[in-house]
């Protein structure tokens, strides 16, 4: 049971991160931008604005947040090995 909860809080951490759609529909950044998450920040200044440089730029952070939050999660928990070895 543990793995699976374990496995359920990684994917919405990282799922958290690339939150785009509902923020966007809903609100787009909201108010003062209040709601506003990375990605709808990236899509901003990459879209909107035509700022692709820093578009990618915030990407490419992004990217390397989910990047060391999946080497610590397989640092901290790593794989059981449950077939012993075949």
């Amino acid at each position: 049971m543990s793995s699976t909860i374990r496995t359920s809080v990684y994917m919405s951490v990282l799922g958290s991160l690339q939150q785009f759609i509902l923020v966007w529909i809903m609100t787009h950044g909201g108010p003062v931008n209040a709601s506003e998450v990375m990605s709808t920040y990236m899509y901003r200044f990459g879209f909107v604005r035509f700022y692709l440089g820093y578009g990618s730029a915030v990407a490419i952070v992004m990217f390397l947040i989910c990047l060391a939050f999946s080497l610590a999660y397989q640092r901290l928990f790593p794989q059981q090995d449950y077939l012993g070895g075949i």
